[in-house]
């Protein structure tokens, strides 16, 4: 029978022919288009996998290891033992160092691999080879752009300079094609200034130093060396309804401290356990307070938004100080003339009223008499007056200008006179911290950028070499500044711890004063949320 559809196929196995049907020619059309021979196969069946990808809090095994696990294999220890014999008999050698071939040689010596002598060797190892021909720019192609081109101006520049001094040593010109471009007239000029380059020219190597990154990098000194310093907030302390502006510690015992806000209350503070020991309302927001230096006194210089500035007894602390407090005050000649540019008045129980005519934002004691500035110096009759960015002082025995000192800063917030008068230091809205030493010069010695906010306050330890500056980004940074007393030494000064409180902010405020303890290494903050942090 003839087959038409050409299914017929011999059958070795039988011998004879067999028709394929429908379902084995579709089998076999799948396998020769290289494809699954069975219609509808999915390869790509769920997989079920085992050892998850997930980590799992139990083993899928929790076989124990076997003892014969921990102990060394005695086969191990047949093979190795045989091996040490052998290496100990001499029967057992190390391979030897195959000898390297030379692979480079002077193919036009009459012995290329005979041993060169030491000048032959420091010769080759001492050639230099010459500096390449710089590659021509775009000023000289035969059609440069226009800014490349000579103007009337430039061109008669270029003939009065110097050949030496010229910037080029030829006048870009422009062809239309590369056919038109002339024969160039100074090409021996240039072949004979490259021979006396190469001739003329010395050739020296350049030594690579080997340098240890380690010792580019300044040697900084120990932390242990620097303690102590505050690290930590110990406790906060609440009281304030308003802003806190000003802190003062009394000078002697240095276990209460006095804080101003903007409440219009004055309050006496515990360090120790940070309990509030009285409240004095002036009905006015205050501004500055400060304690009498004067130990045998409990007196506390006050300033308000207002045109009175208030002298009042504390109340706390020693009561003998106290008792002569007020018997101090109400000795205290306390009239004025109307020609009197302050008017003093007592109003009794301890305290004085002064009116300024004005509103004071700061008060200082000075230890030879009630001055209302910014800054004194602690032992010459000296004032220092800081505006935005120059810091005058006065000399006030003479009544004439010293010293004009630049701040370093745009925007002068701060400012504090070291305990000997020869420093000073200031902090900016613009957030750079000063350190201006006036015997050095005029300028500041150093000025730092740590802070991410406008500096509030400045506070120097009466004790420790320490320095804090507090800002608006709710941190107060604690250097280490310690002043040399030798001419020829530099001062130090690092950074060395940055405090961070949980303050909120209003109208762009965190920080606003700070104090360190007159004894110990404390520092005190005062906050526009009305809170005070104690750090130790």
């Amino acid at each position: 029978m003839y087959d038409c559809f050409r299914r017929k196929v011999y059958d070795r196995q039988s011998g004879g022919f067999v028709t394929l049907n429908d379902e084995e020619v579709r089998k076999l059309n799948a396998i020769n288009a290289s494809k699954y021979p069975s219609v509808g196969y999915n390869p790509y069946q769920p997989f079920l996998d085992i050892f998850s990808s997930q980590t799992e809090i139990h083993p899928i095994s929790n076989r124990p290891d076997s003892k014969r696990s921990f102990i060394p294999s005695l086969d191990e220890k047949r093979i190795v033992g045989k091996m040490v014999h052998a290496i100990k008999m001499g029967w057992v050698r190390p391979s030897r160092p195959k000898e390297i071939k030379k692979k480079v040689y002077d193919l036009w010596a009459d012995d290329p691999f005979k041993e060169k002598t030491k000048s032959e060797l420091s010769r080759i190892r001492m050639h230099f080879p010459a500096p390449k021909v710089p590659l021509p720019g775009h000023a000289e192609s035969y059609n440069p752009p226009a800014e490349y081109l000579f103007d009337d101006e430039e061109l008669k520049k270029w003939e009065e300079t110097d050949p030496e001094d010229r910037r080029l040593d030829f006048v870009p010109k422009k062809y239309g094609c590369l056919r038109k471009v002339p024969a160039y007239d100074e090409f021996y000029n240039d072949r004979y200034q490259r021979c006396l380059d190469l001739y003329l020219a010395p050739r020296q190597r350049k030594m690579k130093l080997n340098v240890n990154h380690t010792e580019l990098l300044p040697e900084l000194p120990n932390l242990a060396e620097m303690r102590p310093f505050p690290t930590t907030q110990s406790f906060l302390m609440f009281g304030h309804s308003g802003q806190v502006r000003s802190l003062s510690f009394e000078p002697e015992s240095a276990e209460i401290f006095a804080s101003g806000g903007e409440d219009g209350t004055l309050r006496l503070w515990s360090i120790y356990d940070g309990r509030c020991l009285k409240t004095t309302n002036l009905e006015t927001p205050v501004t500055s307070v400060a304690y009498c230096p004067i130990a045998k006194w409990t007196l506390i210089a006050v300033t308000m938004e207002s045109t009175n500035m208030i002298l009042t007894n504390s109340y706390c602390g020693d009561r003998h100080r106290i008792i002569a407090t007020t018997e101090y005050l109400s000795k205290l000649r306390c009239e004025s003339s109307g020609n009197d540019i302050l008017k003093w008045k007592y109003e009794g129980k301890g305290k004085i009223s002064i009116n300024l005519g004005y509103i004071a934002r700061q008060v200082v004691w000075h230890h030879k008499g009630l001055i209302t500035a910014l800054s004194f110096h602690p032992c010459e009759p000296l004032l220092f007056v800081g505006t935005q960015r120059y810091i005058r002082i006065y000399d006030l025995a003479k009544c004439q200008l010293k010293k004009k000192v630049m701040t370093g800063s745009q925007w002068m917030s701060s400012m504090h006179v070291d305990f000997r008068g020869d420093n000073v230091f200031v902090g900016g809205h613009d957030k750079i911290f000063s350190w201006i030493d006036l015997q050095l010069s005029s300028k500041p010695w150093k000025s730092v950028k740590h802070h991410t906010a406008a500096i509030r306050a400045v506070t120097q330890h009466a004790r420790y070499p320490l320095i804090a500056t507090v800002s608006d980004d709710s941190t107060a940074i604690v250097y280490y500044a310690r002043i040399s007393s030798d001419p020829f030494k530099e001062n130090e000064f690092v950074p060395v711890r940055r405090l961070r409180t949980q303050t909120a902010h209003r109208n762009g405020l965190s920080i606003l004063a700070a104090i360190f303890h007159p004894s110990q290494p404390w520092l005190i903050t005062a906050h526009v949320d009305g809170s005070i942090a104690l750090f130790t």
